[in-house]
């Protein structure tokens, strides 16, 4: 396994006189699975692109280690890079595109050597019997575990990796994010993604980036964005909320009360809000239930059921006010109260947030 660290520091990049990195630090630790994630245009493939020297910062510095990257060429840093198009050459089979880069990198070995070295990635990736296919024969889900394979054929330090499941239905894209997870596992490569799809980094990163804008909005595990988002942004872009409109009507210790219009909540006072203000509220669909299954101090809603839908493993509810406003939770089994039915739900005012600014 690589022990070195890939290190962004103050990059800076513009496209047009338009920013599309904006002094932008980073550090990925050796071993690791990290993931960019962001929505089209936040700069993500432009990160990427510069990691792999396909492009180059306008300013700042990239390190591997000690090494300073800057000035290398793409095939000196001798990283590993599976595009979003995959690249696989029509014209050669399985067996051929994996052996492709032992031919054509710094690998040095005998032919033996790189005949062991490609068995062992057909094994590890799965594609034990299609040695002999053309991609066109592939499946998407085969068409990319030969592109990783091949990716990982000069056994690089760090394996770049832009929107690797994107082309995939949901399923395929959880079971070749576990294979993947074990792969890296296995061969102690550092992984770098990008992505505009949770469920991909959700599923495989160690840490995360949110980036929107070329800006970093916060770094840590999924759960730690989920549930403790820094900023309005990181809160509306990771997983879903029920957003209600408020103003600030008082404080009560370190909490903040909302009037809704229905109800006054207690909320996390975040900032240095005045009474008056006008604000958003926000609150996970998780962290709602109903009120006679919650305990201890909670903000409580009452409404009407207006549906109640069967999701998966659990229900999908939805509680109408008298105002008519909205509110979405999940519970485990069916309420005892039908459609059309009052009810009374409940979460804690630690589990709900406010912003005064509103994104556009």
């Amino acid at each position: 396994m690589s022990k070195k660290s890939l290190k962004l520091i103050d990059l800076t990049k513009s496209y047009h006189g338009k920013s599309v990195l904006d002094n932008l630090n980073l550090e990925i630790f050796a071993g690791e699975l990290f993931c960019v994630l962001g929505p089209s245009g936040s700069g993500k493939s432009t990160i990427l692109n510069i990691v792999s020297g396909l492009e180059t910062q306008d300013s700042g510095t990239v390190m591997f280690g000690t090494k300073v990257l800057d000035e290398l060429s793409p095939q000196s840093r001798g990283f590993g890079v599976v595009f979003q198009g995959l690249h696989l050459f029509p014209n050669i089979n399985v067996r051929s595109n994996i052996e492709f880069s032992l031919r054509t990198s710094r690998y040095q070995k005998t032919r033996a050597e790189r005949d062991c070295r490609v068995r062992h990635l057909i094994e590890l990736t799965g594609l034990n019997g299609l040695e002999q296919r053309f991609p066109s024969e592939l499946s998407g889900g085969e068409k990319q575990r030969v592109a990783i394979a091949r990716s990982l054929a000069f056994e690089p330090e760090m394996l770049l990796l832009d929107e690797p499941f994107s082309a995939l239905d949901r399923i395929l894209k959880m079971r070749l994010a576990d294979d993947l997870k074990l792969l890296q596992k296995e061969l102690g490569v550092t992984i770098l993604f990008v992505t505009h799809d949770q469920d991909e980094a959700s599923l495989m990163a160690n840490r995360i980036m949110v980036l929107n804008e070329g800006k970093t909005q916060q770094i840590g595990t999924y759960e730690q964005l989920f549930f403790f988002p820094e900023n309005q942004f990181v809160q509306e872009f990771i997983g879903s909320s029920n957003v209600i409109s408020g103003e600030v009507i008082g404080f009560d210790e370190q909490m903040t009360l909302v009037d809704t219009g229905d109800v006054v909540l207690k909320a996390k006072s975040l900032g240095n809000p005045q009474i008056g203000s006008k604000v958003k509220v926000y609150v996970r669909p998780e962290h709602i239930g109903y009120y006679s299954n919650q305990k201890g101090e909670f903000n409580h809603v009452i409404g009407v059921i207006t549906s109640q839908l069967k999701v998966d493993f659990a229900y999908k509810v939805t509680v109408t006010t008298e105002r008519g406003v909205d509110w979405h939770f999940y519970s485990t089994t069916k309420s005892s109260t039908s459609v059309g039915g009052v009810v009374e739900i409940a979460f804690s005012p630690d589990d709900t947030r406010y912003y005064v600014a509103s994104l556009p």
